[in-house]
């Protein structure tokens, strides 16, 4: 599954794309007419060939970041490779076109012809890598992923095979109205690379799972915290139960203050009323007993 900068990658790759379509439709289209051909070689050479070789470099470019954010998986490291070539070829082949116009006259077109016919193989052999990838998987999402690169390369491969035609015929076949292959083309790739502009999605971002660890000073913090936590919270408990003891106290003084202590019922004489008679001493002549209430009977 690609990541938002691997798909932020594909999409400007894709814009590089429409913008060198657009150079291609624009380069052929005026070689239909006596005019255009004409200024195409005084003047708009300076411009769209040069347009062109730039728009190969910064493809390879963006390869090259691609098989890195990729790690080299799904072929990005054989594309990368190639665009690197093509856009070596197509900038030796722009420099001496316009540098050594005499000289690179007819050896431009023919290193254009050849790169194009190389970069055509590469995506007819991508997309039939594809085709048997997917035909080999019984997994459907990477079924659908295989068959989405196989239709690429496959429209890719479509593309070069006009614009390879368009280059040969026109430029050295010098046969100017087999330029409509090279508008073809143009129309073919710049159209497909809209459309995937359009539908691709980038990724939802995956929120991070992890706790942040905290600094020493934050640590030490913490403990500071905790400790003094801890000692206002002994400080409340000894506050609360000293409150507690001296409100028990007010609550028992008030108490024994309304109610009186209890004691015991006497006699009118004075005795205890629930003391038990104990025996002092008894004799056979004594008919009375003497008790320690304090009397005799």
């Amino acid at each position: 599954m690609q990541t938002i900068e691997s798909t932020k990658n594909v999409k400007i790759t894709l814009g590089v794309g429409i913008a060198d379509s657009a150079n291609l439709i624009t380069i052929f289209t005026m070689f239909l007419w006596e005019v255009t051909k004409r200024m195409l070689e005084e003047t708009a050479k300076f411009v769209l060939f040069p347009v062109s070789a730039a728009g190969a470099i910064i493809e390879a470019v963006l390869a090259w970041r691609q098989k890195r954010l990729d790690e080299g998986k799904n072929g990005t490291l054989a594309a990368a490779i190639v665009k690197t070539a093509a856009a070596l070829a197509i900038t030796i082949a722009v420099i001496g076109a316009l540098a050594f116009s005499s000289v690179f006259a007819t050896v431009s077109p023919i290193i254009f012809t050849a790169t194009l016919a190389v970069k055509t193989l590469f995506h007819y052999g991508a997309a039939a890598y594809y085709w048997w990838k997917s035909a080999a998987t019984q997994d459907p999402e990477k079924r659908a992923a295989y068959r989405a690169a196989m239709q690429g390369n496959a429209v890719g491969a479509t593309a070069l095979t006009l614009a390879t035609l368009a280059v040969s015929l026109v430029m050295i076949a010098l046969k100017p109205i087999m330029a409509i292959f090279g508008i073809v083309a143009g129309v073919i790739a710049g159209g497909y690379s809209i459309y995937k502009l359009a539908t691709i999605k980038t990724p939802a971002p995956v929120a991070a799972n992890y706790q942040q660890i905290p600094t020493r000073d934050e640590q030490e913090d913490s403990r500071v915290g905790s400790s003094s936590t801890l000692s206002n919270s002994a400080q409340l408990r000894k506050s609360l139960s000293g409150r507690s003891i001296a409100a028990s106290t007010v609550v028992s003084s008030a108490v024994s203050s309304v109610i009186p202590e209890a004691k015991e019922p006497t006699s009118a004489s004075g005795l205890r009323m629930f003391d038990k008679p104990k025996v002092i001493s008894r004799t056979q002549d004594d008919i009375g007993v003497r008790y320690n209430y304090g009397y005799q009977r």
